[in-house]
């Protein structure tokens, strides 16, 4: 849906939401620490508790924004790899390609007929 409203930041969501589970590791580590973990004596204790809790959330943000973005590269290149755009344009008109439709807007009509109907090869049948 981003790539139809012409977000070309994607790669950003793609690694904030699969990121997102270092955030949820932190907070979980935090709640361990205060209902759970009973035996740390001293502040300093829970300090160093939480800094390797914040180490290991950061590597885990890390992997995970990677496999995120990478996953979500290679689903963008072989969306566009498949799209394919004659002389006659998207729609199948004779006159060229045509003017004043962004690529964006041909993308999104070409995945909803790939969805939906037979590709021919003077164009598509709706």
């Amino acid at each position: 849906m981003h790539l139809c409203a012409e977000d070309w930041q994607w790669w950003w969501k793609a690694c904030y939401a699969s990121g997102s589970v270092a955030l949820y590791a932190f907070l979980f580590s935090i709640n361990y620490l205060v209902f759970d973990l009973k035996g740390l004596n001293g502040p300093a204790l829970a300090i160093l508790y939480l800094g390797y809790s914040l180490i290991m959330a950061i590597a885990i943000m890390i992997s995970t924004s990677t496999i995120g973005f990478l996953t979500s590269l290679y689903f963008v290149r072989y969306l566009y790899s498949s799209v394919e755009i004659d002389s006659k344009g998207i729609f199948g008109k004779s006159h060229g390609l045509v003017q004043g439709i962004n690529p964006t807007f041909c993308f999104c009509k070409f995945w909803l007929a790939t969805l939906s109907c037979r590709t021919t090869s003077t164009g598509y049948r709706f």
